[in-house]
């Protein structure tokens, strides 16, 4: 029910932080499956700010190695990408607040530095959905002759929060300084950004459990780890998820055309059904 995924690129940075934030020129573009009419219903835990200032304010104030663009580069931002969990009605926006708010609480202290200054932004969308797509209405009398189509139903979409921060650490001066090939610029700066630190191989198997606990204890009963996640192989991107129920879901309609078109050929003639019931009959005895 959470994902947690790492940036180097500061375009992409950008527009994360915009879509996130729903600027106009950026989130229509990138999702189709938001809804315009909910986005007034989304909403923040740390005061409103714009999200790219604040990373680049606190970008300057730590230290970045000089990575080039590519694989070895320099993540600089995180996202922790948590959906609200089955046991809460999406609808019961009470709960739904205090869930979110525990969440935050947990990630802020976990990675949010001494004061909170590495978080960049936190909010929860209320706006994102799957939407069935229209299908065709026949006529009574023409069972071949449409005659329009059926409105678009949300069929899936959860509240869900992205939280976005700098993975920063200590720096040990000494160490640094030790290092053979090291930059002296690093001695003006107290912390450094390493995602591979903060968010480790073990961060990455333990932080599910260490939410749940944190939930347990502040009271709220609900299941963000269960182990089967890991035991399937892994977090599946929630871009792969619905990419895959847009599959399944055109596929029903294929079925369901052929089911229509076998419907109407049987009725024009029935002794079809005759032998077919015939036929699966054959070897049942």
């Amino acid at each position: 029910m959470a994902s947690i995924q790492k940036y180097s690129d500061e375009t992409t940075i950008y527009r994360i932080l915009k879509h996130n934030n729903r600027s106009l020129e950026y989130h229509s573009l990138s999702n189709p499956d938001i809804i315009p009419e909910l986005t007034e219903g989304n909403y923040s835990f740390i005061p409103e700010r714009e999200a790219w200032g604040r990373y680049k304010l606190r970008i300057d104030q730590v230290y970045v190695y000089k990575r080039k663009p590519g694989k070895n580069a320099v993540n600089t931002m995180a996202e922790f990408v948590c959906s609200l969990p089955v046991e809460i009605d999406p609808d019961d926006v009470v709960k739904q607040h205090e869930f979110f708010q525990l969440v935050h609480n947990f990630l802020t202290e976990r990675y949010g530095g001494q004061n909170g200054e590495n978080v960049i932004s936190s909010r929860v969308h209320v706006d994102e959905g799957i939407r069935s797509e229209p299908e065709p209405i026949y006529s009574r009398f023409d069972p071949q002759e449409i005659i329009g189509y059926t409105e678009p139903k949300l069929i899936y979409g959860k509240p869900h929060m992205h939280f976005d921060f700098i993975p920063c650490v200590k720096i040990d001066l000494a160490k640094e300084l030790s290092k053979k090939r090291h930059d002296p610029n690093i001695e003006q700066f107290t912390e450094k950004v390493c995602a591979s630190k903060v968010l480790s191989k073990f961060e990455y198997d333990t932080v599910h459990k260490k939410l749940q606990e944190y939930l347990h204890k502040h009271g709220m009963i609900v299941t963000v780890y269960s182990g089967i996640t890991k035991q399937q192989g892994g977090n599946i991107p929630v871009t792969t998820l619905k990419d895959r129920y847009r599959e399944l879901e055109a596929e029903n309609r294929r079925l369901r055309d052929i089911e229509r078109k076998y419907n109407r050929i049987i009725k024009m003639h029935p002794e079809l059904a005759d032998f077919e019931r015939e036929y699966n009959n054959r070897g049942r005895f």
